[in-house]
């Protein structure tokens, strides 16, 4: 229809014996709109009022004047009248008489002071125009963070603003609330509105309606007509529509029968792709893409661990799905990926094209992808932040009631660091550290420097650490980060180049340290182990005070950890004998695959209205991490016919014990570590055990330790830890009594002599610096390593403990002569369940 014509035209034309009355005022806030209905509407005869609030006038309340234009197209700036807000909730009208236009003097900041926009438009037009339409489309969007908390300045005026003016109307009133194109198209979030307006709603009795309910009932393609690009009014045919579909005025109240919740969590698009699901809010499956695809970090959309797994170990299709969430927010990962280009411009013109390229080519079609593979049209879709979503894998699953939460990784949409507090379903996120100031990137840049790769060699470098001494950790806090007392960190940007260039690190960086990266061909020498052993040194002490910052904060005796950095286990057992906090839980999968699950519960509880299940202590809701794909004894045996391989049952006694085996039992772990169910195992007290396995595994680099799997109520004779470790994640001294001296190498930079001098009597499993990464084991969570620890306990004169490293036991035994050990894949040891599977019959059918 034509701009003749309003809205409230055509509505009134549709209602019979009613007259339509329309006092908006087009682009004016809130505010405008009250002092219209108090000067001039009210004076009119009505029987109802409805007062249409557009959500963005939540920012149009706070401002004093609008930003217009001149005949000659130079900035004007109009004055209005507006509310001041009183402590009391009380309004007081300032700005009146109103001042008249003026012009922005030459001494006033411009808005686009610095010349960013200018900036932003070079950045984007640089990109291409295969992207420059999807870049456009994100920078319009203007997220409303006022809504996310009911203090907001800006929320409380509104508030204020609408509670005078019901309090004034002597008739029935209702409140419309208009939303912006985003929230329609369903680009942003509109739980915060909602939760902000239905708050009002039970605080004043005046019903509210989310006319955005009404727009949600059309096609995702009919829904983006809805915005019009250069006519401002609604056509009659779609106005017609709404009318004749939604006419009905809302129930005040409604109820929703629920019989089952499943909410599928996805991690995707950057490293460790990664699905899970919950039902009725208990995790029942989760796997990483990698596992079916054979693609280390595999960042890849996780198909197969949706469909080959997740959805099967559920018995649902899609679209049985009550929510599917995802672990990050894609537009404000955008965000953060424009603004900063902007600000390093022009600079950052490298970086800004690949990462568009990169960020825009995958996640803008997210939920069409998600919707298309999985037929899951009616399915609602959610969007977590990044570190709420490390940060719920980290509590929710945990065996306590409340605790505090520490997030730490390279960079999740702006955080990079988050200090929470979790109780009960509950999880507010305190304070966080934001990009480009991350413990993560700094480690990943080290992690560059000395050779390895980022995203993957970080645990190698830390693995490197003991072999080296900390004598850059000084030059490290002269030069490149600036640590306080409680945690909190900047780093020196001028010695790297992750935020602006396509490089971890740059000349200067190099210089510092004494020239170019290693690159990965090359051996290691005393800088890459000095080197490691520096950042590793330096890391820890963030990592501690960052604890003792928080503990002081919440006031919390337990903890919680998640993302990348709490992978760092020698940190993390750091951490536990610094006695900070009583009790440490660490999510398995610290990384972004465990955002997966953070998302799905975070949906679950905030979205769906779940609880959290009683919390039992000592006893997490992640089931040893044993939540992935298993494999039955006829799958098994029906694999090794195929194959032609030669199987006996493993000989008993102290023969058998010395073989190097590997076990497949139960679910497959979810998370970077063999926890005993993908595993291989071997005697610690072999001297020649580390060499052989790591002939067994031609990939692995010779100073790597391997970790010891111990039962629980052992492992305190053997290391200096009197916490249940079920996850390999804390690091723990050998006791000393167990300690020799080794021999002295003629090579200090020989990594193969050093780690095969003796150091222990159990030398297998003791590293350089006589610690070992532990992982205990309980009957209860994993009955089948139980059985073979406690056998080989038994056996005359071991006492010892056997030996578990390697993942993937099933790919790497096909490369070597190792054995398999396989239990049914009932979860449930059976007898004479072991059995070793000789060379070339370890191939997996679907990974």
């Amino acid at each position: 229809m034509s701009n003749g014509k309003r809205y409230s035209d055509v509505l009134e034309d549709n209602l019979s014996d009613t007259e339509v009355l329309n006092f908006g005022l087009s682009g004016s806030g809130t505010d405008q709109q009250y002092l219209i209905y108090r000067e001039f509407a009210q004076k009119i005869e009505f029987d109802a009022v409805v007062i249409s609030v557009l959500v963005e006038n939540i920012q149009r309340n706070v401002v004093k004047h609008r930003e217009w234009a001149d005949r000659e197209g130079a900035a004007l700036y109009v004055p209005k009248p507006w509310f001041e807000l009183a402590n009391s909730g009380a309004i007081a009208l300032q700005g009146v008489p109103v001042p008249q236009p003026f012009h922005r003097e030459a001494d006033q900041p411009a808005p686009d002071a610095g010349g960013l926009l200018s900036k932003a438009r070079k950045m984007v037009n640089g990109i291409g125009p295969e992207f420059r339409d999807k870049v456009q489309k994100l920078t319009r969007f203007q997220p409303l963070p006022e809504y996310d908390s009911a203090d907001s300045h800006a929320w409380k005026l509104l508030r204020a603003i609408l509670l005078h003016w019901i309090a004034e109307v002597k008739v029935s009133v209702m409140i419309a609330v208009l939303p912006v194109c985003q929230y329609v198209e369903k680009i942003a979030s509109y739980a915060n509105v909602r939760k902000r307006f239905d708050e009002l709603a039970a605080e004043c009795g005046a019903p509210v309606h989310h006319i955005v309910d009404d727009l949600w009932k059309f096609g995702d393609e009919e829904r983006r007509g809805f915005r019009f690009r250069g006519d401002v009014v609604y056509d009659a045919a779609r106005a017609s529509g709404r009318r004749r579909g939604h006419g009905s005025l809302p129930s005040t109240s409604h109820w929703i029968t629920i019989m089952t919740r499943y909410v599928l969590g996805i991690s995707a698009f950057y490293h460790d792709s990664a699905a899970a699901i919950l039902k009725d809010g208990e995790i029942i499956a989760a796997a990483q893409e990698e596992r079916f695809t054979r693609k280390r970090h595999d960042a890849g959309f996780p198909a197969g661990a949706i469909n080959n797994y997740c959805l099967e170990e559920a018995e649902i299709d899609g679209s049985d799905l009550t929510a599917i969430a995802f672990y990050d927010d894609p537009a404000l990962t955008a965000d953060r990926i424009i603004r900063s280009s902007i600000a390093f411009a022009p600079e950052s013109q490298a970086f800004f094209t690949k990462a568009v390229k990169s960020f825009f080519g995958v996640k803008p079609y997210f939920k069409e992808q998600i919707r298309e593979m999985l037929a899951c049209a009616d399915v609602p879709i959610y969007f977590s932040r990044h570190h709420y979503s490390h940060a719920a894998s980290a509590f929710f699953p945990s065996p306590f009631e409340e605790a505090a939460v520490l997030c730490v990784d390279g960079v999740g949409e702006w955080s990079t660091t988050s200090l929470a507090f979790g109780s009960g379903s509950k999880l507010d996120i305190l304070k966080e550290i934001r990009y480009p100031h991350s413990l993560g990137l700094l480690y990943s840049a080290f992690t560059f420097y000395c050779g390895f790769k980022v995203n993957s060699g970080e645990y190698k470098l830390m693995g490197l650490a003991p072999y080296g001494k900390p004598v850059y950790a000084d030059k490290i806090r002269q030069h490149l980060i600036d640590i306080k007392a409680d945690g909190s960190f900047r780093l020196n940007l001028d010695y790297f180049d992750f935020h602006r260039g396509l490089m971890l690190t740059n000349d200067r960086f190099h210089a510092l340290f004494g020239g170019a990266p290693r690159t990965p061909e090359t051996r290691i020498a005393r800088r890459e182990m000095d080197l490691a052993a520096s950042i590793q040194a330096v890391t820890e002490e963030v990592m501690i005070k960052l604890c003792h910052g928080l503990k002081k904060l919440t006031g919390a005796t337990r903890l919680c950890l998640a993302g990348g950095v709490a992978l760092n286990c020698v940190a993390n057992g750091k951490i536990l004998r610094e006695g900070i906090f009583d009790e440490i839980w660490i999510q398995p999968a610290a990384g972004d695959a465990g955002g997966a699950i953070g998302a799905a519960y975070l949906t679950d509880f905030n979205v769906l209205g779940g609880e959290r299940r009683e919390v039992v202590p000592q006893s997490d809701s992640q089931s040893g991490s044993f939540i992935g794909p298993a494999y039955r004894d006829d799958e098994i045996l029906s694999f090794m016919q195929r194959q032609g391989a030669v199987w006996h049952k493993l000989p008993e006694g102290e023969e058998g014990a010395k073989q190097v085996a590997s076990i497949l039992a139960q679910g497959m772990e979810f998370g970077p570590r063999s926890l005993g169910a993908r595993s291989i195992l071997g005697d610690p007290r072999a001297a020649d055990t580390q060499s052989r396995m790591n002939l067994k595994i031609k990939f692995r680099e010779s100073f790597r330790p391997f970790a010891p799997i111990v039962l629980k109520e052992r492992a305190s004779d053997y290391f200096d830890i009197d916490v249940d470790s079920p996850y390999m994640l804390l690091v723990a001294p050998v006791k000393e009594a167990r300690r020799v001296t080794p021999k002295e190498v003629a090579d200090p930079e020989d990594m193969l002599e050093i780690v095969n001098a003796v150091r222990s009597d159990v030398p297998a499993i003791t590293h350089v610096d006589y610690s070992a990464r532990v992982q205990t084991v309980t009957q209860d969570v994993n009955p089948r390593m139980f059985s073979v620890l406690r056998a080989f306990d038994e056996l005359p004169g071991a006492r010892q403990h056997i030996v578990q490293r390697a993942r993937r036991a099933d790919r790497v035994h096909a490369r070597g002569r190792l054995s398999l050990l396989h239990e049914n894949g009932d979860r449930r040891a059976s007898a004479g369940g072991l059995h070793p599977l000789s060379r070339g019959a370890g191939r997996r059918r679907n990974g």
